[in-house]
């Protein structure tokens, strides 16, 4: 399955291009992985809630649980992270602690809450 890429000036108006500023806003397609760490290190709640309505929630978690959530515990960059060896990224976890406990705890209680209600799987 071919990646889906998300052109940057496309975005909802919600969600700050400034987030994004090392790419050509008018030209670039990122992945949802960039686009949800970036989101989730620099916006504000609503533009997390946008996002998320933005992306399939499956999609989202899946993003979250596996690319992102490892980034904010201290595993560097989605890009620099997955451009290393297996051996190389046992070495830079250890060099790298988590950054982000505090986000880690919000977006743990809040990424699910939001994945219930978008799929309407309420108890």
């Amino acid at each position: 399955m071919k990646e889906i890429l998300y052109k940057i000036k496309n975005l909802p108006p919600e969600i700050n291009r400034t987030h994004f500023w090392s790419y050509d806003k008018e030209k670039t397609g990122l992945p949802a992985a960039i686009i949800i760490e970036q989101v989730l290190k620099y916006g504000t709640l609503e533009e997390i809630f946008t996002l998320f309505n933005l992306i399939d929630a499956d999609e989202f978690m899946n993003i979250y649980r596996n690319t992102v959530r490892p980034v904010f515990e201290g595993k560097g960059s989605y890009l620099v992270y997955n451009s290393l060896s297996k051996e190389e990224q046992k070495t830079y976890e250890q060099k790298n602690l988590s950054r982000s406990p505090g986000l880690l705890k919000l977006f743990d209680l809040i990424l699910p809450i939001m994945y219930k209600i978008k799929t309407q799987k309420i108890d």
